[in-house]
């Protein structure tokens, strides 16, 4: 059994006990990835599912030797960054119910 095997069994018995969009596995060998920072891909990541940094997440990282500077970029994600990401991801909820306060707030667009 691989790695990569061992890593999903991991997380399929992980989500016996927590939520699934806190449990995040990214395969960094994948070439739309390949261009992104690991802090990147969490932020978005973060901002998608309007995690703030104190919601803890499970990270699983597959094929992490393809990083040149692996050790930086985990070292890194220990950096406490401002939660911009969520500010922006509540302004695009906004934009995509219209822009009106009062289907924002209610969540009703009829």
């Amino acid at each position: 059994m691989g790695k990569t095997s061992l890593i999903k069994l991991f997380i399929a018995e992980l989500l016996n006990s927590i939520e699934a969009k806190h449990i995040f596995y990214a395969s960094l060998d994948s070439l739309p990835l390949e261009k992104y920072l690991v802090t990147e891909i969490l932020t978005e990541y973060r901002k998608i599912h309007n995690l703030p940094l104190s919601d803890r997440l499970s990270l699983f990282f597959d094929e992490m030797a393809y990083r040149t500077k692996a050790h930086q970029e985990l070292k890194n994600l220990e950096t406490k960054a401002a939660e911009k990401y969520l500010l922006e991801s509540y302004f695009e909820q906004y934009m995509k119910l219209g822009g009106i306060p009062e289907y924002v707030l209610t969540d009703d667009i009829n």
